[in-house]
């Protein structure tokens, strides 16, 4: 149709916090500038990056880790605001705020530092949602959400940590 406008492809920006936004850009400013982050990661495709990536989250640099991510695997905002919104489309805008114990992002964040795409969610490089878990973390942080385990230590890493299908925060 003649003048009909198409959004179903458009991102809704309001999904994502812009002081987050304006974190994660300062930080790929930082690295793109930084002699001492060029260093460390050589060739972003080789497993010391990912490495690298676990080190940050493990000293709770979750916008770090996001930005080297985004900035080495060429992961635009886009991406992550299509992440967003496939789960405001399965669950409900903003949704995954309720969601607890917040240290289900992290695990989830750990099991997507990998090269490979994630075929079983919304599509797109595992990175990517490893990035929106990192963004999540940082909200949490941001407003006093705590998590329940020691980030420090492998033991949320390879933790079990349950995984529940709804996401009302209800039982």
């Amino acid at each position: 149709m003649e003048g009909k406008k198409d959004d179903k492809n458009k991102v809704d920006i309001t999904l994502l916090d812009l002081e987050i936004r304006s974190e994660l850009e300062t930080h790929m400013k930082y690295f793109r500038n930084s002699p001492k982050y060029r260093a460390k990661v050589k060739n972003k495709f080789e497993p010391e990056f990912l490495n690298y990536l676990r080190e940050m989250v493990r000293n709770r640099l979750y916008i770090a880790a996001a930005a080297a991510a985004m900035m080495e695997m060429n992961i635009g905002f886009d991406d992550i605001i299509k992440i967003y919104m496939g789960g405001a489309k399965k669950y409900a805008p903003h949704n995954w705020k309720k969601v607890r114990p917040v240290d289900r992002y992290l695990a989830a964040a750990y099991r997507h530092i990998s090269f490979d795409d994630n075929n079983d969610d919304f599509g797109g490089p595992h990175l990517a949602y490893f990035v929106w878990n990192m963004i999540a973390l940082r909200w949490f942080e941001r407003h006093g959400i705590r998590l329940e385990c020691d980030v420090t230590t492998t033991q949320c890493e390879f933790e079990t940590i349950p995984r529940v299908q709804f996401r009302d925060g209800g039982n």
